[in-house]
């Protein structure tokens, strides 16, 4: 322990005049983090997504920033993608800068509840391409199509006829106006399937389900020079809580075509989930 607190000391003056070389930002807004301030500091809802963000990112190898709404607009220039993980209080001048960033190329991935405050209107809305009014859905029944490989799986297996994985996750019910819906949620199409999900996560090999494009999960939308993607579930909330590991490969697979060439990147398993 004595050389682990030491290190820092040591290297620090390697640091001085460095910059981060992320291209990728999650937004901490202290707005957010105030209004959910309640309970210790690790079970604060204003941290959880944040840091389950986090925890996805470093788990994929991804380099990434974690900035306040405060240091945003002197840094947001070195980003491509900023990603809201339920951030629910946004003020206009964070709005306004968000969409100035997509309207001149940027990536923006808004997450779960981020933008709703204690309400329904998404002020995002129209950078979305989705209906301005939303509906939560606290049951929390999600269930989407994935790569086999998200589990290890390499094929479907017992003649599914789709993989998919489910997890017990808020959603928020949206409706596609104009947007591209990219995963639509799984939805029963005989009565011997099933649309629910454990408090961790279930793998359902698909038999009797198929994908629902009118009940969007993840949504694309071209705005300007970039682009705004929408992901109607607290999924980095979700990993925070329960480190279940297809949560966070499935959400990485996401990342990846949201991002496929991010600026630094590390590849290799990490040992520690």
């Amino acid at each position: 322990h004595r050389d682990l607190h030491s290190f820092p000391t040591r290297r620090s003056s390697d640091l001085f005049g460095t910059s981060s070389a992320a291209d990728v930002a999650i937004l901490h807004s202290s707005s957010t983090f105030f209004v959910h301030s309640g309970g210790f500091l690790s079970t604060k809802v204003g941290n959880t997504a944040v840091w389950g963000a986090a925890g996805i990112l470093w788990q994929g190898g991804w380099a990434f920033d974690v900035v306040s709404e405060h240091a945003l607009p002197g840094l947001i220039d070195r980003y491509r993608l900023v990603i809201l993980a339920n951030q629910t209080h946004l003020d206009a001048t964070t709005l306004a800068l968000l969409r100035r960033f997509v309207e001149r190329g940027g990536k923006l991935l808004v997450a779960g509840r981020s933008g709703l405050a204690d309400g329904t209107t998404q002020p995002l809305a129209e950078l979305l391409g989705i209906e301005p009014q939303a509906v939560l859905d606290p049951a929390g029944s999600l269930c989407v199509p994935a790569d086999p490989a998200v589990l290890g799986e390499t094929d479907k297996p017992y003649g599914a006829d789709a993989f998919v994985l489910s997890m017990a996750v808020e959603c928020v019910g949206v409706t596609p106006a104009g947007c591209e819906v990219v995963v639509g949620r799984m939805s029963a199409t005989t009565t011997a399937a099933h649309d629910n999900a454990g408090p961790i996560g279930w793998l359902w090999r698909g038999h009797g389900l198929a994908e629902d494009r009118s009940r969007p999960v993840l949504t694309r939308n071209g705005a300007g020079a970039g682009e705004a993607w929408y992901l109607a579930a607290d999924a980095f909330a979700h990993y925070a809580f329960t480190k279940f590991y297809g949560a966070k490969n499935l959400v990485l697979s996401w990342l990846d075509r949201i991002l496929p060439d991010p600026a630094a990147r590390a590849r290799g398993s990490l040992p520690v989930e």
